[in-house]
């Protein structure tokens, strides 16, 4: 017998299994919503998480009460207290003071979406903690918070290629290596091969493996004590030269070493051991 798992807030990456607990079932509404789905009505929400309606009336209203969501015409909205948890989340960041201009500052210089993902060590997937959108929007969901996946990313290969032999086996291990494109490579030991070269250039480039309209480069940032953090990354539309492509690399190699110099030197063992 499987259990289907569901596609949570228009998002392939977000999916997740039929919310049991009331714990699981509030975080799954707060789940749901994305940038295609700003306001959630009851009928919606029971069908999306396949819950009875007099369950889901009760839980909307009861994070509603909670500030989590606003009661509004055509159904609730995120409340005032997400954006205020979203902004304490923000601060706790080690480079919260310098991420954001240096973010604009490659979107800039690029003309690209520009992302910062920080490696969350419990997940062990990266989190995007801080984006600037180019002028083209690209088919990605670059809202802050978003889970990413490692083998479809150049945030995932840049991360991957820094950690310890020990963090990378466990963090391998938790992959699910779904398929997002034609192109996705979803065999373990190919992506392990391509670290290789990944750790000798220092950045990594990934092209139409999560969209088949995207590609992404991207560099660690690691502290002096050798722990890595999350990687700095560039997204683009496919079709940069070799050239454009290893100018833009070297860039962001760059600007990721000093956001790492900038870091206090942080306990967790998930450095290099190369």
């Amino acid at each position: 017998m499987t259990t289907s798992r569901r596609v949570v807030g228009d998002d392939p990456r977000r999916t997740t299994r039929p919310p049991a607990s009331t714990l699981a079932k509030g975080i799954a509404i707060l789940e749901s919503f994305g940038p295609g789905r700003l306001v959630l009505g009851v009928s919606e929400a029971a069908r999306l998480l396949e819950i009875d309606k007099g369950t889901i009336s009760r839980l909307l209203r009861q994070l509603a009460d909670a500030g989590l969501l606003e009661a509004g015409d055509g159904g609730y909205r995120l409340g005032w207290r997400i954006g205020e948890l979203g902004a304490i989340w923000q601060s706790s960041i080690p480079m919260e003071p310098v991420m954001p201009a240096t973010v604009a500052a490659l979107s800039r210089e690029f003309t690209a979406t520009v992302q910062y993902a920080a490696y969350n060590p419990t997940l062990r997937k990266p989190v995007i903690t801080f984006a600037v959108e180019g002028p083209r929007r690209l088919k990605v969901a670059s809202e802050v918070g978003a889970v990413v996946p490692v083998h479809v990313t150049a945030v995932g290969y840049a991360i991957a290629s820094v950690l310890d032999d020990e963090e990378l086996h466990a963090c391998l291990a938790t992959c699910e290596w779904d398929r997002y494109a034609a192109d996705t490579e979803i065999d373990a030991g190919i992506f392990a091969a391509r670290l290789d070269e990944v750790r000798k250039k220092g950045w990594a480039v990934v092209e139409r493996q999560f969209f088949s309209e995207q590609s992404s480069i991207a560099a660690p940032v690691v502290d002096v004590g050798g722990v890595v953090h999350g990687a700095l990354a560039v997204l683009l539309v496919p079709g940069a030269s070799s050239k454009e492509k290893e100018r833009i690399g070297q860039a962001v190699r760059e600007m990721a070493r000093r956001l790492g110099e900038k870091l206090p030197r942080s306990s967790r063992a998930t450095g290099p051991t190369r």
